[in-house]
């Protein structure tokens, strides 16, 4: 069931990624399996689980999470990929601060740009 994607990876193979998920998902990777998902829907499924606080992570299960985690990140984002960069500090959002320098500025902001980007996502 699970193809060449989730089988070519030096983190993990095939049989680790099908037993992982089995474990972790449980009915729910029986009920993937016979409707022959890819090994991409049984990340997605796994990832439902995992970021809703379905699986409880502890020291029984930690080592298939890991495995999961690995196999999701490489199936989305590409073997070698990492989901963020550990060379590369990710530039967090500071609001206040923006605000606080945007205030103490002597030039007003364009009005345009600042309404466009302040506009909530009505679409």
């Amino acid at each position: 069931m699970v193809d060449a994607a989730a089988g070519t990876s030096q983190a993990y193979n095939a049989d680790d990624f099908e037993s992982a998920a089995e474990r972790l998902l449980g009915k729910r990777y029986q009920i993937l399996k016979e409707l022959e998902a890819t090994p991409a829907q049984i990340c997605s499924a796994f990832g439902e689980a995992f970021f809703s606080g379905e699986l409880g992570e502890n020291d029984e299960n930690q080592n298939d999470i890991s495995l999961m985690l690995t196999a999701s990140t490489e199936i989305f984002l590409g073997a070698g990929q990492q989901f963020l960069s550990d060379s590369q500090p990710q530039k967090m959002p500071q609001p206040k601060s923006e605000l606080a320098d945007l205030l103490r500025s002597d030039t007003p902001p364009d009005r345009d740009v600042f309404v466009w980007h302040s506009r909530p996502n009505v679409d």
